[in-house]
């Protein structure tokens, strides 16, 4: 059951208070917004709102106030930019009033323990996107009532923007192949404990890189499209088994982990960035600048690094050159000139353009002055998230 109602301020102001600012609240979603009314300074107010009849949700209240009626409560908290929903009693006073509960928590963002059998009240809650409950195990619903969207809070061991990705944890802590459940489907994955490099916590794999092969090459389909790539490479270490996991589109993360195999040195350095998921960062070719610096992208590589001085361009789709023919998916450029229009030297995963076939690694052309002459080192390049 849903109750409607509305105001209007430039003809029924004694209804109510002069409206605070442009928010309001339309009708057809709950949303808050301000409505002009023929040229008049006033605002046409809407509320959408759900009833749990014979309920009450027990939080502090904004405002407690005797109203004649369910509409006239709702009208107080149409006009409260700080109510999300309200309590009203199911019977009149001997006066003939209702008591009003005007409160700042919805049932969404409070304990699902504060909504209780009442037979005093019934409660109303304005109808938003958290109504079709779309968060799953166990999550909470935190609605957005100015943008009409909400987000999920998830319980500890999912992630996903609908909680949906579940770790089937053990008691141990070490390093091993994992479950997780992606999309409803049950994925083996190698994840990383402890610190290798990029700080303490669980690391979940995302790709695996081999230098020498053109499978992730930066034109590869599979960094735009949402097709795993051999997912027995995913559970092992860091081997030279190419890989790419349904966690490449379906894994939310605020860091990523960098690694890089040469020969037997690994080395690993962290980013902090937060995205939905990696295919959101990359498919659709945005530059994303990271901030790292050209030493951390050499130290990836070791004492044999080599790399001009200038241009220095790194992060997420890195395009140069004067017509952008030179791309990283993941990387950085350089120059020995001023700009960078005619790059020399890169790091970085996903290389392609004109000067080199190396896919992950380090190329520097030597006629141009690198600071470590001419190199064209392919490494394993490791892509991990947290």
């Amino acid at each position: 059951m849903q109750a409607l109602v509305s105001s209007l301020a430039c003809f029924f102001a004694f209804f109510i208070k002069p409206l605070q600012g442009h928010l309001q609240i339309n009708g057809s979603s709950g949303l808050k917004r301000g409505i002009a009314v023929n040229g008049c300074q006033s605002k046409v107010s809407y509320g959408n709102f759900a009833v749990d009849k014979f309920h009450r949700l027990q939080v502090a209240s904004n405002s407690l106030t005797a109203v004649s009626n369910y509409k006239e409560c709702a009208l107080i908290c149409v006009n409260d930019p700080n109510c999300s929903s309200f309590n009203v009693a199911s019977s009149p006073r001997l006066d003939g009033k209702f008591l009003c509960e005007s409160l700042n928590k919805d049932k969404y963002t409070a304990s699902p323990e504060e909504l209780v059998n009442s037979q005093g009240y019934h409660y109303y809650s304005i109808k938003t996107s958290c109504s079709s409950f779309p968060c799953q195990n166990d999550a909470t619903c935190v609605p957005d009532y100015v943008t009409n969207q909400y987000h999920c809070s998830c319980a500890p061991g999912y992630a996903g923007n609908f909680c949906e990705i579940g770790m089937i944890r053990d008691a141990r802590s070490s390093s091993q192949l994992r479950t997780l459940i992606i999309d409803g489907q049950q994925t083996a994955v190698y994840c990383h404990m402890g610190n290798f490099g990029c700080g303490n916590g669980g690391w979940t794999t995302v790709m695996k890189v081999d230098g020498t092969k053109s499978t992730f090459n930066n034109n590869a389909n599979y960094w735009t499209n949402k097709d795993p790539y051999n997912l027995v490479g995913g559970q092992t270490g860091f081997d030279s088994q190419e890989t790419k996991l349904p966690t490449y589109w379906d894994t939310p993360f605020t860091k990523i982990c960098l690694g890089m195999k040469i020969g037997s040195q690994k080395r690993f350095t962290l980013i902090n960035k937060q995205a939905s998921s990696f295919h959101s960062l990359i498919a659709q070719g945005q530059y994303h600048a990271t901030s790292i610096g050209r030493n951390t992208w050499k130290w990836l590589i070791g004492s044999q690094s080599s790399m001009q001085h200038s241009c220095n361009k790194e992060g997420f789709n890195v395009a140069a050159g004067e017509n952008n023919e030179q791309k990283i998916r993941i990387g950085i450029f350089a120059n020995q000139e001023d700009d960078c229009a005619t790059p020399d030297s890169k790091i970085g995963f996903g290389m392609g353009g004109s000067s080199s076939t190396n896919t992950c690694g380090n190329v520097a052309n030597g006629k141009f002055s690198p600071d470590n002459g001419d190199k064209n080192i392919r490494a394993i390049g490791y892509i991990l998230v947290q």
